[in-house]
Order: structure tokens, then sequence, then C-alpha cells
């Protein structure tokens, strides 16, 4: 069996610096710094709110009434789809080339 090889003074080192930053970020966090944050964030979002798409206005349809996918209309997505059924049609498909478990 291989053992370890000690760790050098440098990584010693940022091992210390890292653990008291990470002190120093936990001693940070309270309560009353969350809800400043919270409340900063509700503020950036109260001043950008005239940039939001509004999508009451938009129709967005992902399935229709029979819950079957609704048409796409844009050229690009209707291409992707054509391949894909044209691959499903050939009988190439992903099995056989994922192994199961693999990261």
């Amino acid at each position: 069996m291989s053992k370890k090889a000690p760790e050098s003074e440098n990584v010693k080192r940022s091992r210390r610096k890292l653990r008291r930053l990470l002190e120093e970020q936990d001693e940070l966090m309270t309560e009353k710094a969350i809800e400043k944050i919270k409340e900063g964030i509700n503020r950036w979002i109260s001043r950008h709110g005239n940039e939001r798409v509004k999508l009451k206005d938009k129709s967005i349809k992902l399935f229709d009434e029979n819950k079957h996918p609704a048409k796409e209309k844009r050229p690009y997505v209707k291409h992707l789809m054509q391949e894909l059924r044209h691959e499903i049609e050939e009988g190439r498909t992903l099995k056989g080339r994922v192994a199961k478990g693999s990261p």
C-alpha cells in the first residue's frame, strides 16, 4: 500500500488561512445580515421591475388541452425536432452508448 506524503508547509498554511476565512464568514452571517441582504434583493427587483418581461402578455403554450406537446413555431427548434425524429426512425438512440452509473 502506498502512504500519502506529508503535507508541505505551504499546504498547511493555506489550510489554516482558508479555515480562518471560513470562520470569519460564519461570524458575519447573522439574522440581521441576512435580513439586510433580503431587503437589498427586494429593492433591486423593484428597481428593475420595468425591465421584466410580462408573461401574462405572452402566449406560452407547452401542451394543448389533451396534454400533447404544443407545435413549435421557431425554425431552429423545428429543425432539431426533425433531426431527433429522423434518428429515432433510423434506430439511433443513446441506448448502449451510455453506461449505467457512469459519471
